[in-house]
C-alpha cells in the first residue's frame, strides 16, 4: 500500500512539473488586480465603476451570473 502511495504521489509531482512550463508559455490573459478594492454586493450606490489591471484583459469578456447586478457598457 504504501509503494502504491508513493507511486501515486511521484505522478503527480511529475505531471505537475511537466505540466507548470506549458501555462507560463501561453497567450493567456492574467488580471493583477482591481480597482476600487473595496467594493461588494449591496454597495450603497446603484453604479460602480471597476478598473481592472493586468496583462491582455482587453482581450477578456466580462460576465457574472448574481441577482440583481448586471454588467453596464
Amino acid at each position: 500500500m504504501k509503494t502504491h502511495l508513493r507511486y501515486l504521489i511521484f505522478l503527480s509531482c511529475l505531471a505537475a512539473a511537466l505540466l507548470a512550463p506549458l501555462s507560463a508559455c501561453s497567450d493567456t490573459a492574467s488580471i493583477e488586480r482591481v480597482e476600487p478594492p473595496f467594493w461588494w454586493t449591496g454597495f450603497r450606490e446603484t453604479e460602480l465603476q471597476l478598473m481592472v489591471y493586468g496583462e491582455g484583459v482587453a482581450s477578456l469578456e466580462p460576465n457574472l451570473d448574481h441577482t440583481g447586478v448586471e454588467i453596464i457598457r
